[in-house]
Formats: structure tokens, sequence, C-alpha cells
């Protein structure tokens, strides 16, 4: 009992002292990498559109539902990542059942107009990445290849985020100032 007590304070301690973008970001690799899923999703005109067509730039999907606390404060840092690392696709996956005819107003009444969003009206997203909650975002890189992935909340913009982004999927991404 002892010996459990023992592992249990120093894993706490671990844990508490990480760094302090690894601990805000929660990253975990995908190793090896791996193809990405077929998925189909929508624009706002109704048009479909693969994820295997994005490839070529490195990718972040971030998977979203308008019903999702944590994805709603998390979306004005993905729109601002996107306007400050030129070399990366930034795309929103929403979930939403009502599609963009759910999505569009609230996208409208929070100011994300320049955010990249698809819709997946079927959720099937959710199943084809194992998602065991929102958000999840996946890093994928030029070649369509999952690279890594982040569950929940992060602050997408922050220099960690930046710094973790450049280092995992290439020096490519240049930061504006």
């Amino acid at each position: 009992m002892r010996l459990l007590s023992w592992v249990l304070l120093v894993a706490s301690i671990a844990l508490l002292t990480r760094p302090a973008a690894a601990a805000q970001l929660g990253f975990v690799p995908t190793e090896p990498a791996v193809p990405l899923p077929a998925i189909e999703a929508f624009d706002a005109q109704d048009k479909p559109v693969t994820l295997a067509s994005l490839q070529g730039k490195p990718l972040l999907l971030n998977i979203w539902a308008t019903w999702c606390a944590p994805c709603v404060k998390e979306l004005p840092s993905l729109q601002r990542l996107a306007a400050t690392l030129p070399g990366l696709q930034v795309v929103a996956l929403s979930v939403d059942k009502g599609g963009f005819f759910q999505i569009g107003p609230f996208l409208a009444q929070n100011g994300l107009t320049t955010l990249t969003v698809l819709s997946d009206k079927t959720s099937a997203t959710m199943k084809l990445f194992a998602a065991r909650g929102l958000p999840l975002t996946v890093l994928v890189d030029a070649q369509g290849k999952e690279v890594g992935r982040f569950s929940g909340e992060n602050e997408w913009d922050s220099a960690a985020a930046k710094s973790l982004l450049v280092k995992v999927l290439g020096s490519s991404l240049q930061a504006k100032s």
C-alpha cells in the first residue's frame, strides 16, 4: 500500500511540474501516422467536401458543436490562428444535426466570419475518429495522414500552441506577427 501511495505521489508531482505547453495542450501523437478516414462533409453552400481534397498543406481539423461550451470558447482562437499561421489549413467541422441552418446564424452572431467551417449533419465523424467527446482536434500532415490529436479545449493562437504546431507539422508554418 505504501508503494502505491508513493507512486501516486510521484505521478502527481510529475503532472503538476511538467511543461506548461504540454499540460495545456494535451497533445497525443499518432504513431505511426495514419491516413484520414473517408469523410464527406458539406460547405455553407451544401456542396460536398472530402477531407482528402484538403491534402497538400498541413491541416488542423477541429471537430465541434454549437451545444459544446468548450468548443464555443475555443473557436475564436482557431479563427485567430488561421490568420496568423498561413501555412496551416484550419477547418472547424461541426457535428450539429441542423447543419448550416443551425451553425450559420451561430457563426455570424459570434463574429466567426473568416473561419473555414464544414458540416457533418450525420455526426459520422465522431465515430470515424473514435471521439470520446468534444472538442477533438486532429493534426494532419501535408500527405493527408493524422500525426496527432488533442481532446478538449485549447487556446490555439497562444505561443505554446503555435510552437507545438510548427514542431509537429513542420517549419513550413510561418507565423505572421
